[in-house]
């Protein structure tokens, strides 16, 4: 009767602990779904490339002594906000006849002259969803680590 006790007792601390341990599982199957999903953005910027690779970042809150809540985003955010929903395209600032004794030029960081004429920027990219399917795979997938978890807790009864 008392290893009966002391089992049921392992239980019921086991369940105590069941939402803290079962969301910080979940938060990392996020962040790996985030990792594998997200894949890396490269950057030109004045004629260097850089990659930054799309990853997760958890945030865990405590209400109180029992409740536990996790917030998990995409980081660098602004780059999952690119793979997303895209970038809006390119612009153009046209070549312009010169008023009355100017002419227009263009000064810039990174401009070794002032340049004269029509400059172009590209840079349209279509967003393909990248965060929206990490959330759909995660709303598929995080219920069973819930329930993987109860499942163990339960487990030490029998």
């Amino acid at each position: 009767m008392a290893s009966q006790t002391a089992r049921l007792r392992q239980v019921f601390d086991n369940l105590a602990n069941l939402p803290e341990s079962a969301i910080v599982d979940a938060a990392k199957l996020v962040e790996e779904m985030a990792k594998q999903g997200g894949g890396s953005v490269t950057v030109n910027r004045k004629g260097k490339h850089r990659r930054y690779n799309l990853g997760a970042v958890t945030h865990y809150e405590r209400s109180n002594e029992r409740a536990v809540g996790a917030t998990v985003f995409g980081a660098p955010t602004g780059f999952w906000v690119w793979k997303t929903s895209g970038t809006r395209g390119g612009y153009n600032i046209p070549k312009r006849k010169p008023r009355q004794g100017s002419s227009r030029y263009l000064y810039g960081a990174g401009y070794a002259h002032p340049v004269r004429g029509q400059i172009k920027r590209k840079g349209r990219v279509s967003g393909r969803g990248a965060w929206t399917k990490v959330r759909a795979r995660a709303e598929r997938e995080v219920p069973q680590v819930f329930v993987q978890a109860v499942h163990d807790v339960v487990r030490v009864v029998q």
